[in-house]
């Protein structure tokens, strides 16, 4: 539908302008200006889903300052970068600065990785056992007892790492046969 500069600054003012309310929930971490060359620093409104701000560079006195101009920030969701760290702690040093989800997601998937990695022999027999069972060879019960067994370092790491993840509470316990949820 065509319409004139005129009809459309006037459907704008008719519009009215609310202005946003001050962040309490902030996401913090880097963005490429041009990759591998320079990069900046992305503030972003976590409970409306807006990108407040684009920051020059990555460094911890423009975070903190930016900070202080936006009081009222409670929560800080960021990487494990220290410049972010540094500089959150200085502009609001009575938020609660949190690690994003996605950066908690690559954190655990590299240590499942590196936890079966090592007990590549384990899970080697867990599939040959599975196969087998779904098979209905009656080796399935020898093979079961053998994982219990091939296994036990396997499930040492693994639950060491969860437990590294949920601040020391056990996240599972494991009898002879097979781990389940505690």
């Amino acid at each position: 539908m065509p319409a004139s500069g005129d009809t459309l600054l006037r459907m704008i003012r008719a519009a009215g302008f609310e202005p946003p309310q001050a962040p309490r929930v902030v996401g913090i971490d880097d963005w490429a200006w041009r990759k591998g060359q320079r990069y900046g620093t992305i503030i972003c409104d976590l409970e409306r889903n807006r990108v407040l701000d684009l920051l020059p560079d990555r460094n911890a006195d423009t975070v903190a300052s930016w900070l202080e101009r936006h009081p009222g920030i409670e929560i800080i969701a960021r990487d494990r970068a220290g410049v972010y760290a540094e500089g959150a702690r200085r502009g609001a040093p009575d938020a609660t600065q949190v690690a994003d989800r996605w950066h908690l997601h690559q954190k655990l998937g590299e240590a499942l990785r590196l936890a079966v990695g090592r007990h590549r022999k384990a899970v080697s027999a867990a599939g040959k056992a599975m196969t087998s069972e779904m098979a209905g060879n009656d080796d399935a019960k020898l093979s079961r007892n053998l994982i219990a067994c091939a296994g036990r370092g396997a499930t040492s790491a693994v639950s060491s790492m969860l437990k590294s993840f949920s601040c020391g509470r056990p996240v599972y316990r494991c009898d002879r046969s097979r781990p389940r949820l505690a």
